[in-house]
């Protein structure tokens, strides 16, 4: 939308997995979208980013997994929002997907004003977990979310290791078993890496007193292709 409005040219990368809805999406507002292998899976988006802006020295490579302008981003608006609907609440434990880890951190630190002891919790697909050293994971996971390969790590969530307590991960079917109960229970749709927090959000929530606040975020609503797999 921004830069559609602005008139700015946006060529992204994404993986091979992309749904076609969502392809469909960003080519009708005038995005070039580049394909990445699909033998390269999440890694190959990164890859090929790095290909084409050195091809091109006139674009711009934003490079959200280590431009540190994600982690203050995320601080300063979606941290800040989240200290805001807690309205006094002292959160406990923050879960968040991992992506980039740019949510995950960036949400933390700005949690941290509130209460310097959170604990944080990333999640990552079972295909293809935080940090594991197998090939990267092909087969369709977790939107936006997933392990790079190789023992790869992303850079924000290794520079911050010590700060993150533990690594949780739900599998494909068990996210889409998750969102299809999540809209049973509120009518609100969610997506699946939605879904994958809000199922580790609940569990760890199971396990502390009741008076203790677990927060996470719901960063999508899914697509069609989604919901069609999950029939509601």
């Amino acid at each position: 939308y921004l830069c559609a409005e602005a008139e700015i040219p946006l060529n992204l990368v994404v993986a091979s997995f992309t749904s076609d809805s969502v392809l469909d999406t960003l080519r009708s507002r005038g995005t070039a979208v580049d394909i990445a292998p699909e033998e390269e899976g999440f890694l190959g988006t990164i890859r090929q980013a790095l290909r084409i802006a050195d091809e091109d020295s006139s674009r711009q490579l934003l490079f959200q997994h280590v431009n540190p302008a994600n982690l203050t981003m995320h601080q300063a608006t979606t941290g800040t929002e989240i200290v805001r609907q807690l309205d006094g609440r002292i959160p406990h434990t923050w879960v968040a997907a991992i992506g980039t880890g740019g949510t995950l951190i960036g949400v933390l630190n700005m949690l941290r004003t509130v209460n310097p002891g959170v604990r944080a919790v990333g999640v990552t697909p079972a295909e293809s977990p935080y940090g594991h050293g197998g090939a990267p994971a092909t087969p369709r996971g977790l939107c936006g979310t997933g392990g790079l390969g190789y023992g790869l790590k992303q850079p924000f969530v290794k520079a911050y290791e010590n700060d993150v307590a533990a690594h949780r991960q739900v599998s494909y079917p068990e996210a889409l078993e998750g969102a299809a109960e999540f809209y049973s229970l509120t009518g609100t749709r969610i997506g699946t890496s939605a879904s994958a927090n809000w199922l580790v959000a609940r569990r760890i929530a199971a396990q502390l007193p009741s008076d203790q606040v677990v927060v996470t975020l719901f960063a999508d609503a899914g697509n069609p292709e989604q919901w069609e797999e999950v029939g509601a």
